[in-house]
């Protein structure tokens, strides 16, 4: 149970569809503190994956993660591999201007 958190508090994800499993745990962890991510101006994505990563789960990432911010003006991104991630992915998302959570 704490392994699972902690491995969803990382956004990352192993298995069938880890692609997909990790990029919403990018976009619904706890630590973003705004209901609304669809419009930043800006997104930086990080994908690190093992030597298993294909570039078709590095486009896949893109692809997902450009479904949820479909206003965003920029998105720049990089994959690197990581021998320790094998079987493993992780995406780590950084959203630029959401916007004040205060209005």
């Amino acid at each position: 149970q704490l392994a699972e958190y902690h491995q969803r508090l990382r956004r990352e994800a192993e298995g069938p569809e880890r692609v997909r499993k990790a990029v919403n745990r990018a976009v619904t962890t706890p630590l973003l503190d705004t209901p609304e991510i669809s419009s930043p101006y800006g997104l930086l994505i990080n994908i690190i994956g093992g030597r298993d990563m294909t570039l078709d789960e590095v486009a896949e990432t893109g692809k997902l993660m450009a479904q949820h911010v479909t206003d965003t003006k920029k998105i720049i991104w990089g994959a690197r591999v990581d021998e320790a991630m094998t079987g493993r992915i992780r995406i780590i998302a950084l959203f630029s201007s959401i916007g004040n959570p205060f209005e």
